[in-house]
């Protein structure tokens, strides 16, 4: 218990006080600015740095969790960027490739002196068929391969922010835990900061051990 006065007993045996005085008042006062000091001081950076950091982790987190929920923006995010132009530079390729392909059917068409006609249409067709249904299955499996290394890099991302949330809770459970746990450490920073010579001494005139600052 921290008492304001100093206490004395008197000569009857009754316990008397005299109240605070200014150069315990100017104590007290000391010990709440400093304690206010050291609350809205912040935490310390590195508590900071590390919360930034876990904070980005969740969010990243967040995106993993769409992705694996069906999100397609979420699962376009982390679909390679360069699978877009392998499939483009991969269609360009086959356009080539049928090119090449009617050339070679036309030219056999006019050796068999079918140019032209119907029996060349249907070559031509079978051709760019063929080459229709090897060109999908290509792309096909390029668009699998890219899904399935975006739902391996959704399920990295949705465990990495889980356990961002639970290191950012132990953070701030640590470094702030229960207002009244924050609210006695603050007057303990403040309490240990007076002036050299200034500790509160223990009131032996009470009895009951409470605390007063010297007067």
């Amino acid at each position: 218990m921290i008492a304001a006065g100093k206490v004395s007993a008197s000569a009857s045996g009754t316990t008397t006080s005299s109240g605070p005085n200014a150069q315990n008042q100017a104590w007290i006062r000391q010990i709440m600015s400093a304690a206010q000091g050291a609350g809205s001081s912040g935490p310390s950076p590195l508590v900071t740095g590390a919360a930034d950091t876990y904070n980005n982790q969740q969010a990243a987190g967040k995106v993993g969790t769409s992705a694996l929920s069906g999100d397609p923006t979420a699962v376009n995010q982390l679909m390679n960027p360069y699978m877009t132009q392998v499939i483009g530079a991969n269609n360009a390729q086959w356009q080539n490739t049928n090119a090449q392909d009617i050339n070679a059917s036309n030219a056999n068409a006019t050796a068999a002196g079918a140019f032209g006609g119907s029996r060349a249409a249907i070559q031509n067709g079978a051709v760019l068929s063929a080459n229709n249904l090897a060109q999908n299955t290509q792309t096909a499996g390029l668009l699998s391969q890219g899904y399935t290394d975006a739902m391996g890099q959704a399920s990295t991302l949705a465990n990495m922010g889980s356990n961002a949330a639970g290191a950012n809770a132990t953070l701030g459970m640590g470094g702030v835990g229960s207002a009244q746990q924050w609210l006695l450490q603050m007057l303990k920073q403040g309490y240990n900061g007076l002036p050299v010579g200034t500790t509160g001494q223990t009131n032996t005139a009470s009895g009951d051990g409470s605390v007063y600052f010297g007067g």
